[in-house]
C-alpha cells in the first residue's frame, strides 16, 4: 500500500483554505473601512475641539481662512482636505448664526432634518468620494452618503465659552 494523499483529498483542502483565505481578505477590508471611519471621526473631533479652543481666546469662531492655522489636521483619514464652514456671523456670544444646517436622505432632499442656529460645520468626504454638500440662502445642504460631518450649534458653543468674560477682555483697553 502506498502512502499518501489523493488528487481529491488535496482538492478539497485547497477549496477550504481558499474559502478561509477569501473570508479573511473580505472581514480585513471591513475592519480595515471601520478603523478608517473612526480615525476620521477622531480627526474631526479633535480638529473640532481646536476651533472650540480658538473660540474660546478670541471670543469669536476662526475664519475659513484661519482654519488652517487653527486645527492639527488638515486632512481627513482618506488624505482628503476637511472643509471648515463657518456661521458668517463669526461671533458667537451674540445674535443668530444664520447658517442652518439640513440633513437630507437624497438630493431631492424631499425628507429633511433642520439644526437652525449652527456655529461651524467640518466635513470630510470618503475615500472615494467628492465632497457632497450644498449652500444656498444660509442653508447647507448635507447628504446622508456622507462618511463624517461634525457641527457644533451656536448655543453649544456659547456653554463652552464664558461670553460675558470674552465681550470683557475684548474691550480691555492694548497697552
Amino acid at each position: 500500500m502506498k502512502r499518501g494523499f489523493t488528487l481529491v483529498e488535496l482538492a478539497v483542502v485547497l477549496v477550504v483554505v481558499g474559502l478561509l483565505l477569501g473570508s479573511g481578505v473580505s472581514l480585513a477590508k471591513i475592519l480595515l473601512k471601520n478603523s478608517k471611519i473612526k480615525e476620521n471621526r477622531s480627526i474631526l473631533a479633535r480638529d473640532a475641539s481646536a476651533v472650540i479652543g480658538y473660540a474660546i481666546s478670541k471670543g469669536r469662531l476662526p475664519s475659513e481662512e484661519m482654519f488652517e492655522s487653527t486645527v492639527p489636521f488638515i486632512k481627513d483619514a482618506y488624505g482628503k482636505p476637511i472643509r471648515y464652514i463657518a456661521s458668517e456671523n463669526g461671533d458667537i456670544c451674540g445674535g443668530d448664526s444664520g447658517l442652518e444646517i439640513v440633513l437630507c436622505q437624497t438630493k431631492e432632499c424631499k425628507e429633511e432634518r433642520v439644526f437652525k442656529n449652527a456655529g461651524f460645520v467640518l466635513i470630510s468626504p470618503s475615500e472615494d468620494r467628492k465632497f457632497d454638500y450644498k449652500i444656498s440662502g444660509g442653508r447647507l445642504y448635507l447628504y446622508s452618503n456622507l462618511d463624517s460631518y461634525l457641527y457644533y450649534g451656536v448655543y453649544e458653543l456659547r456653554e463652552r465659552i464664558d461670553c460675558k468674560r470674552a465681550k470683557f477682555d475684548s474691550q480691555l483697553p492694548i497697552m
